[in-house]
């Protein structure tokens, strides 16, 4: 999916990957352009196997907010590959939540910021019958700022 260049959307843009009961896979491109800004949410549901990969392109300039929501039922299984390549002066956050699922994984990335571009990174993880945990996720500490040398 692309944002316009200059896009200010007042209202996320959902995204929904569905997975039918069996074993599937799925690449979702989010690509921001320059000065734009957006929330977008990628709800993956259903029961099954799923591997997914996310690759989100942030322009010079823009504001993004990508959610990840994994809401498998309890015999499900989630793998997934989150990359993201932030542009100079733009901000990305970037939140990963698994509910549900038997087995869940997501790795989140991220090239070289751009100068002055903001990253941050977080998850959570909650299977059924279990109380919260620290997220299964790789994620960065903090902000992720690169000065002008």
């Amino acid at each position: 999916m692309r944002i316009p260049l200059e896009a200010e959307l007042t209202e996320p843009v959902h995204v929904n990957v569905a997975s039918l009961g069996a074993r599937g896979f799925s690449h979702v491109i989010v690509d921001a352009g320059r000065h734009s800004k957006a929330i977008v949410i990628i709800d993956h549901t259903g029961a099954g196997e799923l591997a997914s990969n996310v690759e989100i392109v942030v322009g010079d300039g823009a504001e993004l907010r990508v959610v990840s929501i994994q809401q498998g039922d309890h015999e499900s299984i989630h793998l997934g590959q989150h990359d993201a390549l932030v542009g100079r002066d733009a901000k990305l956050h970037h939140v990963v939540v698994t509910l549900a699922a038997r087995s869940s994984g997501s790795a989140p990335t991220s090239g070289t910021p751009g100068l002055a571009a903001t990253r941050s990174c977080s998850g959570c993880t909650r299977r059924v019958g279990s109380a919260p945990r620290e997220p299964a996720v790789r994620r960065p500490r903090g902000r992720a700022v690169q000065e002008q040398t």
